[in-house]
């Protein structure tokens, strides 16, 4: 994480009071609800984790914005994470997914595992440029306060981004495992024949 700090402080633009953040989150925003539409077929739980995860976030926008812009971001975060979470359990719960499928949610769960990393780092380089550290001109939904060493809350969100799509990995990799156990047949259990 220091790296991604050191690489978006080079050449970081002049403060804002949190525009380009607001603009990254619906970049966001509209990324989850693309994707939740182009897998509500094959894989319906993460479609109910990812819009689940937009919702609770705009809900908890709601309500931290309503205290003052300060830690919004970082709050907004946990409320995603809440979101996905929780909706990803009921979607896993609710939902069915063709044993045709099984292959493609196994596959599509390694490419999400493997995108973690890059997309927890390129979300932290992105808020650093939107919202520079060590600069006391930053305010509203960019404010540090005494809390911009090692990245403030900026390090928190990314670390919450990775975990959030780690779970939608393994989202994936659950629904995969259902198509197997609702395909085996159920045990019998010996008993007494009727027919002697």
């Amino acid at each position: 994480m220091t790296f991604v700090i050191a690489l978006a402080h080079h050449r970081a633009p002049p403060p804002t009071d949190g525009h380009l953040l607001l603009l990254l989150a619906l970049v966001l925003v509209g990324g989850s609800l693309a994707a939740a539409a182009l897998l509500a077929r094959r894989a319906p739980a993460v479609t109910f984790a990812l819009v689940g995860a937009v919702v609770v976030g705009l809900c908890g926008f709601l309500i931290s914005d309503a205290d003052g812009p300060h830690w919004v971001p970082s709050e907004v975060s946990v409320w995603v994470s809440f979101g996905l979470v929780a909706s990803g359990l009921v979607g896993l719960l609710v939902t069915h997914v063709r044993a045709a499928d099984r292959r493609f949610l196994n596959l599509a769960g390694w490419i999400t595992l493997l995108f973690a990393p890059f997309a927890a780092g390129l979300l932290g380089i992105a808020i650093l440029r939107a919202c520079p550290l060590y600069d006391n001109r930053v305010s509203g939904l960019c404010f540090y306060g005494d809390e911009d060493l090692l990245g403030g809350w900026v390090t928190g969100v990314a670390v919450l981004f990775f975990l959030d799509i780690v779970v939608l990995a393994i989202v994936f990799w659950i629904s995969a495992w259902r198509t197997c156990a609702e395909r085996r047949p159920l045990a019998t259990v010996p008993g007494p024949s009727l027919l002697h």
